[in-house]
């Protein structure tokens, strides 16, 4: 009878034994997983940038109207990029509170661009900041294409502003047709 109880233990503690290191092996195992999943996450959003195209496209429509003395199609290229913001501010890496913070003064001046369509010199005026919050955003988080930093010294009563351009050649959103040349190009906005 002794035999048969000391067998049974045996065997008790031999499928004791053999089931323990795979339950242990599998939650080694989906830990191992989850971080190996979580750290590519992480890797992901830190290594692929978050593209600023469509907000690049509808800043440029926007200082292009108003070079053009085009209040109101200013006002739909700031709706336009108001829109462009707030998907951006969707993103992961938006998340970050300096990045939010430009995000929402950015969506806040182009607000503002849109409903002052009767007055373009408030348009201008809140383009000024609008250029700042971008440059900024974009030194943050990249740029997929070469930008200039120009500024005219004439705009609001020689006070001077600054804004984005595609190219070179200055076609100035503060000064319109009375000065479209006034200004020049401070430096490039690259990739950070």
């Amino acid at each position: 009878m002794k035999a048969k109880h000391l067998f049974i233990y045996m065997l008790g503690l031999l499928l004791f034994a053999a089931c323990k290191p795979e339950a242990e092996s599998n939650t080694k195992q989906k830990e191992k997983e989850h971080k190996q999943s979580t750290e590519t996450t992480t890797d992901e959003a830190k290594a692929s940038p978050v593209s600023t195209t469509a907000i690049v496209d509808s800043y440029l429509a926007l200082s292009r109207a108003l070079a053009a003395d085009d209040a109101e199609k200013a006002g739909e290229a700031a709706k336009q990029l108001e829109a462009a913001l707030k998907e951006h501010a969707q993103q992961p890496a938006a998340g970050q509170a300096e990045i939010k913070e430009i995000l929402e003064s950015a969506m806040e001046h182009a607000r503002h661009i849109q409903e002052s369509i009767d007055e373009i010199h408030h348009q201008r005026e809140h383009l000024s900041i609008l250029s700042q919050d971008i440059k900024d955003l974009l030194q943050k988080q990249g740029v997929e294409q070469k930008l200039y930093w120009a500024h005219c010294p004439m705009a609001f009563n020689n006070k001077g502003a600054y804004w984005i351009s595609a190219t070179e050649e200055i076609a100035n959103p503060y000064m319109g047709a009375k000065m479209p040349a006034c200004g020049r190009i401070e430096s490039e906005i690259n990739k950070p």
